[in-house]
């Protein structure tokens, strides 16, 4: 089978080579795979990287609550640093550049912009890297030499919660029941649901139960977004209702109920493969090399689907030791995913992460992706 590599990747520009001997993650199940073979598609598009240029450059400060960042105002949202996102298209762009410390609020770049239109918005977040605090997108048209992108500030908690959700759902157009769900090898049914960047704790029920209820543990007055998960016995996503977005509503205080969600396993699927290359040093002169090279220990990840909902995840500090240079999912439903990828070692300290984003599943035989992961530290 010949495979065609895509650069998707939310990270600076660098050499990337082509390692023999990779190891590929199979449902859980390590094999040996040789690369030396595989052809690499000439000319390929870097998903994100074309928003890098060096023509422009720009400013933010940012508040909490109307108020001046400081270290008391951080710590009380339990952010210790701020990171500037931009979207580019269906995708967020996160880049090491882009992270400052929550306290300073104000920070400005060098000129890593190219000329355009951009959207932005800024995350506080906590010591593990987890969003605390967010603003809404913000566009500014970003031209030469320096851009003020002005103030952004950050929204605080909303207040204990005090509203209540009854789920219904239906599996493969029919009643879930033991037989409909086991007919699809479905076990479970998981709630996910967001304000804003900000995701909540899932909720989770027994897919023959049909119906679930979550007990005052919302808040009223926001705009949730919500969306249901089929999964296996192995947490493994089945299907997703709605499938490529996420159903919008603001509850009341007290009950409500959203329309029954249909869940229908997709009979078309397609393989993912994710090629990971991982960089030997911090800052723009690292050489992306196998995970061994560049002193990796252990990997993490998390699969999303086009929607934002986990399909598949494995938290780093969960993570097993021994690294990773290929992930691959056998049979997915078509659509277009996004994987996070992290990497540690305990002994040196390092750090890795990267977002890989617009990693199309459309073939039945192969849909094979590059994913470079820069050394944070």
């Amino acid at each position: 089978m010949v495979f065609s590599f895509q650069f998707s990747v939310r990270t600076r520009t660098g050499n990337v080579r082509l390692l023999g001997s990779e190891r590929l993650r199979y449902r859980g199940r390590m094999v040996r795979w040789n690369l030396w073979l595989l052809p690499v598609a000439a000319g390929c598009g870097m998903g994100g990287a074309e928003w890098r240029g060096d023509e422009a450059a720009v400013s933010v400060t940012w508040t909490i609550a109307g108020e001046p960042a400081s270290p008391a105002s951080c710590a009380a949202l339990g952010a210790t640093s701020a990171r500037l996102v931009v979207r580019v298209g269906e995708g967020r762009w996160l880049d090491p550049d882009l992270v400052w410390s929550c306290a300073t609020g104000a920070a400005a770049t060098g000129p890593i912009f190219a000329v355009a239109t951009l959207d932005f918005t800024i995350e506080l977040l906590d010591p593990l890297d987890r969003v605390t605090a967010f603003t809404p997108w913000t566009r500014r048209t970003v031209g030469p030499g320096d851009n003020v992108l002005g103030n952004f500030d950050l929204r605080v908690e909303a207040g204990e919660p005090d509203a209540s959700l009854d789920v219904r759902w239906t599996v493969g157009g029919t009643a879930a029941s033991a037989a409909s769900c086991g007919a699809v090898g479905a076990e479970d049914v998981r709630l996910d649901w967001r304000i804003g960047l900000l995701a909540g704790e899932p909720f989770t029920w027994p897919c023959a139960d049909g119906s679930g209820r979550v007990e005052l543990g919302l808040r009223s007055g926001l705009e949730i977004d919500f969306r249901l998960r089929l999964l296996d016995g192995d947490g493994f996503v089945l299907a997703s209702a709605p499938r490529a977005s996420w159903y919008v509503a603001t509850l009341a205080a007290g009950d409500n109920e959203l329309e029954s969600f249909a869940l229908t396993v997709d009979a078309v699927r397609g393989p993912l493969t994710a090629l990971l290359y991982w960089g030997d040093r911090v800052g723009s002169g690292a050489t992306y090399v196998e995970c061994a090279a560049a002193g990796v220990a252990r990997v993490g990840y998390r699969l999303e689907d086009g929607g934002g909902a986990v399909v598949d995840e494995l938290p780093v500090e969960e993570a097993p030791s021994g690294c990773t240079d290929v992930l691959a999912w056998p049979a997915l439903p078509p659509d277009t995913y996004t994987l996070v990828v992290q990497g540690e070692d305990d002994v040196s300290g390092g750090a890795w992460s990267a977002e890989c984003w617009g990693l199309d599943v459309t073939d039945s035989e192969d849909n094979s992706f590059v994913c470079r992961v820069p050394r944070l530290r």
